[in-house]
């Protein structure tokens, strides 16, 4: 039988790195069912962090939570940046994924 591949996706402030160490205790004892692949956002490599941010139309700034109207910086980025990683190092049986990594997991299968 081969193994799963699993993409892994960090958390806003996270990288691949921070997410492998958080999931060791998890997945321990799981390496000869599965091979567990941590993407980094590719927002890392210019120093920047998360997947995409959301921004006050208004201002620019964060905009976080809450009711004021927001536009997302990065998502055309992230998604050429999955989109290349599927191509290149695919297929994969599953994805997981740490909180904004979670919200990218539902957008993916979406």
């Amino acid at each position: 039988m081969d193994k799963l591949r699993i993409l892994c996706l960090h958390g806003y402030h996270g990288s691949g790195d921070i997410l492998r160490r958080q999931m060791s205790s998890l997945i321990e004892g799981t390496q000869a069912l599965a091979e567990f692949v941590y993407l980094d956002a590719p927002s890392l490599a210019s120093g920047d962090f998360g997947w995409w941010h959301a921004r006050s139309i208004a201002t620019s700034r964060d905009a976080g939570v809450g009711p004021t109207r927001k536009r997302y910086e990065g998502w055309e980025r992230t998604f050429e940046s999955i989109a290349e990683t599927f191509a290149a190092h695919g297929p994969f049986d599953g994805v997981c994924g740490f909180s904004q990594g979670a919200s990218l997991t539902s957008l993916l299968v979406g």
